[in-house]
């Protein structure tokens, strides 16, 4: 059989993932992570070498074993739902959307069990670097992105999320220094990493030793094609697969969150059984709210748009500031904040903001406000999360292509549109250039601040010959910086960070 985008992960989920070789099931975590389980195969044409070798490969370990009769069990499509646990009506509820009309029936695997990791809600910070720090082996990484390893492990453990005296704290230690000395050691743009077999063993047992529920997975695979164009063949997959984890009995009713993986089967049924065709999927707000609400209390927030990536790991643990209350000034003083930890000339011109700041940015035309802006993206994000620039002014032309490369800031976390999105979820800092252009009042600006809380936003504006522009100075009370651009290549910034910073926009 031919293995291709639209049967895959049906094919993977009839053979059982924990029976993938472990060349396949490097692949398989490939593919997984980069089209967030099977609902966005965007990325296809950038990983496709990788992909189709998968996918070949499995191909011909499906044939071998159809073959000699041995070796890894197929799944058959029979509805074996929840045996006994249902009525009949609910057991033909959940029936299996037919991916492929050839089914083959074999013996159960005589191999000997595969060791299974702790089924937990959200993997441990330091049980995601150690996986992460395994997946290095035999590869090539550039001296950025080691820098950028070494720089999330460094802000995990500053802010406690990973502590030296943990379990596993003196790996991490290790992790750390090796990191450091190949980074500081290599003499070339590319750094090649190969551990020892048996320290390679160790790494692979520890990161391998929690996993995701299943649940868990499919609810965040669920909310990531919420506001999304569907299509029944997308539907029909996800249903699929949740079947046969059912099937295979790697989801059961005993999860503590099975009714919502019911709410999600009902949703994707009704979506696939009704007549013409629909943009999105038919579920109330209620039900919406109740799937994103397991997501927060089990810390996994940040993957509300399909797997999340370890990279990315984020806790949000601190209090946000009380609203319409009264506080005496002692409890005032004990409040705690999520300050970014800003460092270098930027620490040194704005301060050190707390998440969820608000910035401006104006001056007159041709001075380098949008450079300073494109600067102020690129460090952001190299090191504070994923960064959306809306570039109303010049969309995608080649003065912005160009502003990236003399800033050197492209980078995986740096996205560029021509239009602002209604849905900002997955980005913590949002640019909107310019606001003018945009057409966007005070009023709305501040709409859209208090839509996200948990967003940092900074705005561009375009001033008359005379240096003012109404909207931008009506704006310039509402916001925590103001970064004034008075002649061409110099900023000067005050807000409540930071008074009086000074930075030269050119050359540097």
């Amino acid at each position: 059989m031919k293995i291709t985008s639209e049967n895959y992960f049906a094919t993977v989920a009839k053979i059982g993932v924990e029976n993938l070789s472990p060349a396949l099931k490097k692949g398989h975590e490939l593919i997984e992570k980069a089209t967030k389980s099977g609902t966005d195969w965007k990325s296809y044409g950038t990983f496709k070498k990788q992909f189709d070798l998968t996918f070949e490969v499995l191909a011909k370990v499906i044939a071998a074993s159809e073959k000699s009769k041995q070796g890894l069990p197929v799944k058959t499509d029979k509805p074996t739902v929840i045996h006994n646990e249902k009525p009949k009506s609910e057991r033909a509820a959940v029936k299996p959307y037919s991916v492929e009309t050839k089914t083959t029936t074999q013996k159960k695997s005589k191999d000997k069990p595969t060791v299974k990791g702790k089924d937990v809600e959200l993997i441990s910070p330091e049980t995601a670097f150690i996986r992460r720090f395994a997946s290095l082996n035999n590869k090539t990484k550039t001296k950025e992105q080691v820098l950028s390893f070494i720089r999330s492990l460094q802000k995990a453990i500053v802010e406690r999320r990973i502590r030296i005296t943990s379990k596993h704290g003196k790996l991490i230690e290790y992790i750390q220094q090796f990191l450091v000395d190949k980074y500081n050691k290599a003499t070339k743009k590319n750094i090649e990493f190969s551990f020892p077999e048996n320290d390679l063993i160790k790494y692979k047992k520890i990161g391998g030793g929690e996993v995701v529920l299943n649940s868990i997975r499919f609810i965040k695979a669920y909310i990531g094609l919420q506001g999304k164009e569907m299509t029944k063949e997308k539907a029909k997959s996800l249903y699929n697969r949740i079947v046969n984890a059912i099937e295979a009995k790697k989801l059961t009713t005993t999860d503590k969150y099975y009714k919502h993986i019911k709410v999600i089967l009902n949703s994707l049924e009704r979506f696939v059984k009704q007549k013409g065709t629909s943009p999105s999927l038919p579920i109330t707000q209620a039900e919406l709210n109740g799937l994103e609400g397991v997501l927060k209390e089990c810390g996994c927030k940040d993957g509300l748009n399909g797997i999340a990536d370890e990279v990315d790991i984020k806790v949000r643990s601190e209090k946000k500031p009380p609203q319409n209350a009264i506080l005496n000034s002692q409890d005032v003083i004990d409040l705690k904040t999520h300050k970014l930890n800003f460092t270098g000339k930027w620490l040194s011109f704005i301060g050190n903001p707390s998440r969820g700041f608000t910035a401006m940015i104006y001056g007159k035309p041709k001075f380098g406000k949008s450079y300073l802006a494109i600067d102020f993206a690129g460090y952001l994000a190299r090191n504070h999360g994923k960064v959306l620039y809306v570039a109303y002014e010049e969309g995608f032309d080649d003065t912005l292509k160009q502003k990236l490369q003399e800033k050197n800031v492209a980078h995986p976390n740096l996205f560029v549109a021509d239009y602002l999105p209604a849905n900002l979820k997955g980005y913590e800092n949002i640019f909107i250039d310019s606001v003018n252009k945009a057409g966007l009042t005070p009023e709305e600006l501040d709409k859209l601040e208090r839509k996200n809380p948990d967003i940092n936003f900074i705005y561009v504006y375009q001033t008359t010959k005379d240096g003012n522009h109404k909207g931008a100075m009506e704006h310039k009370h509402n916001v925590d910086i103001v970064i004034e651009v008075p002649q061409r290549g110099l900023a000067t910034q005050y807000g409540r960070y930071n008074q009086g910073g000074e930075m030269k926009i050119f050359g540097n």
